[in-house]
């Protein structure tokens, strides 16, 4: 005991170091250091039976641990503090490395140069509390105020906690940031394989990121007791971010008020990443394999469509004109390659933050009785008792919700340019020529959030309050096996909402030019944009007795999208006069996105620009919206309602089953494409044109698949495959699957076989050589034919990939049901009447 002030305090340890290193080898060479520093506090440690610490003013005790094995007693005419002490830490580091030479794989690429620069720092500020711990009982009191920061006092029987003024059960502070930074530069050879080809690169390459991150953070206070905690306060009792956990009974009494809120934490992040290519690129791809894409999309794309059947329509058929595009473009390059010079660049920023909300609790084995000479506010706070819960307020009581927030951004850019040698083969020939390309393109979204967390009352067996004027309960859930609230003025019992808003939008512009036998060229551009909003009930706030709710208003009862209900009918609701509203919530989405895209070719067949398409551009356009309503109706529930000023009560919603409800409104997507030239072939050459390629085109993958696999193996064997682009078709020469069907049947002769657009030919047969003809049953048609010995290969099989244009996938069905390979095959025969009739 002590005439002035009793203080305990932790000391400091500090420790601070610094290293650092170099060196350089032949073709290396590398460089770190590193700093490191913290400060730890070392506490004063009190033991004994029975302590008494007592003050004549104030008792002072930071980051130190007092234990009694009985009882505890701290007291002081001025203040009591219980505190925390800080403990930090904080380095950095930063180190380069450069090498030289053969140095092997990375990420991909087989490097002769790199360097890499990485910084690191960190930083912290923990709390390191105090701890004041009785075997027995507990007893803190302030003639002034007694304050406990981020620190625990626990009793194994009782904890007694008073102050003449205010009681502060208050969270310690934390702090933390960290930061990284990474560039790495080199020099080297990479490779890259994707669905769509191969990709090399030789050239320079820098990556660079980083990120930052920091936090401001709270750690609760805790008073805690095996038996009963008490506290008591002449003025006020403010419990921020903490926590009051007793075996058996809560008693709080404050003379004036009862702060119960919520701390918080607050968190922000940068993060970026920027990359620079500069160098030679070679490349080698297939955009037919872009088209078998398409074909397994399509059925999905096909029924896209929503909102009504003009959407599905329209989606439906830009669907199939864009797969009708695709498959002609993957045909008419089959195959392409490139080199080129040229740089790239892009960036990605990301930024976001957030505030978490920690709110307070109170926790009882038995009961929970709060008595505050004027206000309760309790804010996301947890109240929660096996037994029961009494709040008695003088004058108002404030059960809400507390508020977590958050928001983020995003931007990313990217362009580069290249020019070089390209070239091109498929159905359409063969081209190349200096080709120059370009392209930039741009992003950015942002979003933010704030989402209430609900404040809890729970009583395992009676929940009672009191006000002497208002009692407000909004965004809060009050739950007892019986629930009394007796109200000396205004109730109101809100529902609160949820909001979200987030919106994007993006760019990109791109062209190329090829200049060769004759000039072609293609160019681009495209956009779009979203944003989606809502404000959404997504915990109605309510009142509710497992067996029986009776609530006493003097004047006014609110009810705004609240619920008050019994679970047994067991109801009643007496007040002055009654007002309810519903709230009306929704989530609505829309995007838009769009592109023009047109494209040149001087060597280009001229023959069906009659409408002058040609000079039109590809339009996609894309759009989708939707909207979502929610209707939190005020609703009480069976039982019986007592307006005093004679309030019609018909309008009011008496069914719980209805409390809430979800209506769905308008939900639309719609996908259109538009390619002038490709309809006008469409309208002029039907399924002789594109649409029939598209239509036969799943058979086309096959020969596609044969074609590849035969040159593969003819490649593998020193064996020469021919492509010819001609009879439209592809046609593969000298393919080894007639080798192979010999092993089968020893009588099968050389030939051709036909799938979709691809035609592949057995060893020494060419399109221009002569097939015999199919001599069919009939005896008239016979004798006809029996003058011919031989038909070109070329038209004949030609015939054949107009009927697959026709029949589609069906065709193989069709074909082997009109009798296969013979001369009673409507399908071969058809196919030696039009080799008849086009002979060169």
């Amino acid at each position: 005991t002590a005439t002035g002030d009793v203080v305990a305090v932790s000391g400091e340890e500090s420790f601070h170091s610094f290293s650092a290193s170099s060196s350089t080898k032949f073709l290396s060479a590398k460089a770190s250091a590193s700093e490191q520093a913290a400060v730890t506090p070392g506490g004063s440690d009190i033991h004994g039976r029975n302590v008494t610490i007592g003050g004549g003013d104030n008792v002072l005790i930071s980051g130190s641990t007092v234990t009694a094995d009985e009882d505890l007693k701290v007291a002081a005419a001025g203040d009591v503090v219980v505190n925390a002490a800080a403990e930090s830490a904080a380095a950095r580091s930063e180190s380069k490395r450069s090498r030289a030479g053969l140095l092997g794989l990375s990420g991909g690429t087989f490097e002769f140069y790199s360097k890499t620069t990485t910084k690191d720092a960190a930083q912290s500020v923990g709390n390191a509390g105090s701890v004041l711990s009785a075997g027995h009982d507990l007893t803190l009191d302030a003639g002034r105020d007694a304050t406990i920061i981020g620190s625990a006092v626990a009793a194994g029987h009782d904890a007694s906690l008073s102050a003449g003024r205010d009681v502060n059960l208050l969270p310690g502070q934390e702090y933390g940031f960290r930061s990284h930074s990474e560039k790495r530069e080199s020099i080297g050879i990479g490779a890259s394989f994707s669905a769509s080809g191969l990709g090399l690169f030789a050239g320079y390459r820098a990556t660079e990121q980083g990120l930052e991150h920091q936090g401001d953070y709270t750690a609760g206070s805790l008073v805690s007791a095996g038996n009963d905690v008490a506290v008591k306060a002449g003025r006020d009792v403010n419990q921020v971010g903490s926590h009051i956990d007793a075996g058996r009974d809560v008693a709080l009494d404050a003379g004036r008020d009862w702060n119960m809120t919520a701390s918080y934490d607050t968190e922000s992040l940068h993060q970026y990443i920027k990359q620079t290519q500069v160098g030679i690129s070679a490349s080698a791809g297939s955009k037919a394999w872009d088209a078998v894409r398409a074909t397994g999309r399509l059925p999905e794309e096909l029924t896209a469509g929503r909102g009504g059947a003009g959407y599905s329509a329209l989606t439906a058929a830009g669907a199939g004109l864009q797969y009708v595009d695709a498959v002609n473009s993957g045909l008419s390059e089959l195959l392409s390659a490139s080199v080129s010079a040229g740089a790239s660049s892009s960036r990605t920023d990301y930024r976001g933050a957030t505030s978490t909300a920690q709110p307070s609790g109170v926790y009882a084995g038995r009961d929970v009785q709060v008595e505050a000479g004027r206000d309760i506010i309790i804010e996301g706070g947890r109240v929660v008792a096996e037994r029961d819960v009494s709040l008695d307020a003088g004058r108002d009581l404030t059960i809400s919700a507390a508020l977590n927030t958050g928001s983020s951004s995003t931007t990313s850019s990217s362009a580069g340019a290249d020019v070089g040698l390209k070239g091109s083969i498929g159905a359409s020939g063969v081209g190349g020529g200096v080709n120059m390309s370009a392209y930039a393109s741009g992003s950015t979204s942002s979003g933010r959030s704030d989402t209430r967390v609900d404040a809890v009352i729970a009583a395992g067996d009676t929940l009672s309050s009191s006000s002497g004027r208002d009692t407000t309960v909004a965004g809060a859930h009050l739950e007892g096996d019986s629930v009394w609230m007796d109200v000396g003025r205004d109730l109101t019992v809100a529902s609160l909402q949820d909001h979200t808003e987030n919106e994007s939008s993006s760019w990109s512009a791109g062209g190329s030019v090829t200049v060769g036998a004759g000039v072609s060229g293609s160019v681009g551009v495209s956009g779009g944009s979203s944003h989606m909003s809502s404000g959404w009930v997504n915990t109605q706030t309510s009142i509710l007795g497992q067996k029986k709710t009776i609530l006493h208003v003097g004047d006014t009862t609110r009810l705004e999208g609240g619920l008050i209900a019994s679970a047994t009918g067991n109801l009643l609701i007496d007040t002055g006069s009654l007002m309810f509203t519903d709230i009306q919530g929704s989530k609505k989405g829309e995007s838009i996105i769009w592109g023009l895209s047109g494209s040149y070719d001087s060597k280009a067949n001229e023959s069906i620009t009659s409408w002058g398409v040609n000079r039109l551009p590809v339009v996609e356009l894309g759009y989708a919206s939707f909207d979502r309503y929610q209707k939190t109706r005020a609703t009480v529930g069976e039982g019986q309602i007592v307006v005093r000023d004679g309030s019609d009560t018909e309008a009011l919603n008496r069914d719980v089953s209805r409390a809430q409800e979800e209506i769905w409104g308008d939900n639309i997507k719609m996908n259109l494409f538009i390619s002038p030239s490709t309809i006008q072939d469409i309208v002029e050459e039907g399924l002789d044109g594109d649409l029939g390629r598209a239509w036969a085109f799943p058979n086309t993958i096959v020969g596609l698949i044969g074609g590849t696999l035969g040159t593969g193996v003819n490649i593998l064997f020193g064996e020469k495959t021919e492509i010819i682009y001609d009879w439209n078709a592809i046609n593969f020469t000298n393919t080894p699957f007639y080798k192979l069907a010999k092993i089968f049947n020893n009588n099968i002769i050389p030939g051709a076989i036909t799938f979709g657009n691809i035609e592949l030919y057995s060893e020494g047969i060419y399109p221009n050589n002569y097939s015999s003809v199919y001599i069919p049953s009939d005896p008239q048609l016979a004798l006809r034919l029996s003058g011919i010995t031989h038909l070109e290969f070329s038209t004949h099989e030609e015939k054949h990939t107009y009927q697959y244009q026709h029949y589609g996938p069906f065709y193989g069905l069709f074909y082997v049901l009109g009798g296969f390979a013979s001369g009673d095959n409507p399908f071969e025969l058809e196919a030696d009447q039009y080799s008849l009739s086009n002979m060169h």
